[in-house]
């Protein structure tokens, strides 16, 4: 039997009872297990509450969640992942608190397959099509692609609502809407809502107005504004600025 050529090996399998009953792991079987869980493209892994930035190829793992994975001790894991480096198969990145592990030839164990190798291609092809074309013409994909395009609008709509109510307190006007700008107001109205942001924007706006006030003597941007940390929070009904203002602007109101 040749040795040559590819087999799939599926990320599933180390869940698989099959998997369980090779505890603990061979240093074969650890090894599929790294580069089989590698990233297979860029991108950005979340290992608690921070945000790491993983190239394909890499995995990211903190050494006691491969002991538990092996069911290893430390002390195996260590000198494993050490045998792969000097053995030039991998390479590795430690912190107290994780490790970030690079399958080096990533491409020889996770590439495409080169052309000899594919079997059954006109197959796959036609097969894709026609998944392709039932999905296209499933009334429930239809649906969803229509709620995508109605949610969108209605998003656009109220991030014009918000830059329309600002420009019309001549505060900074701000002509377009871009990317940056929309991505600031997504944010804003995910932790205070379309009310509270124009509330805040009235709040700002009659302060900044008012050549009394010794709260607010500048202008700054929407984009600013906006910032969570910065400065919106200040202007709502419970804000701090806003709550040492409102006294002044409750006397006025009785004296007239």
């Amino acid at each position: 039997m040749s040795n040559k050529g590819w087999v799939k090996f599926h990320r599933e399998q180390f869940g698989h009872w099959v998997s369980k009953n090779k505890e603990p792991f061979c240093d074969g079987y650890a090894w599929c297990y790294l580069y089989a869980n590698a990233n297979h493209k860029k991108g950005i892994v979340n290992f608690r509450n921070e945000y790491i930035e993983v190239e394909r190829g890499q995995l990211l793992r903190s050494k006691l969640q491969l002991q538990e994975n092996f069911k290893w001790t430390r002390r195996h894991v260590e000198n494993f992942l050490l045998a792969l480096k000097n053995d030039e198969m991998i390479t590795y990145r430690m912190t107290n608190r994780y490790t970030v592990i690079t399958i080096l030839n990533y491409e020889k164990y996770q590439g495409k397959e080169d052309n000899d190798d594919i079997q059954n291609t006109s197959q796959v092809t036609n097969r894709k099509q026609t998944e392709s074309k039932q999905i296209a013409n499933d009334p429930l994909h239809t649906r969803i692609i229509k709620n995508v395009k109605n949610d969108n609008n209605v998003k656009n709509e109220i991030h014009t609502v918000v830059l329309d109510h600002w420009n019309s307190k001549g505060i900074v006007k701000t002509k377009d809407l871009s990317d940056k700008l929309s991505k600031q107001i997504d944010i804003a109205l995910k932790a205070y809502g379309k009310d509270k942001i124009l509330q805040a924007i009235d709040h700002y706006a009659i302060m900044l107005a008012d050549a009394t006030c010794k709260f607010v003597d500048y202008k700054w941007s929407l984009e600013v504004f906006l910032k969570q940390y910065n400065c919106l929070p200040y202007f709502l009904d419970d804000g701090i600025r806003w709550i040492n203002y409102k006294p002044k602007v409750n006397d006025d109101w009785r004296k007239s």
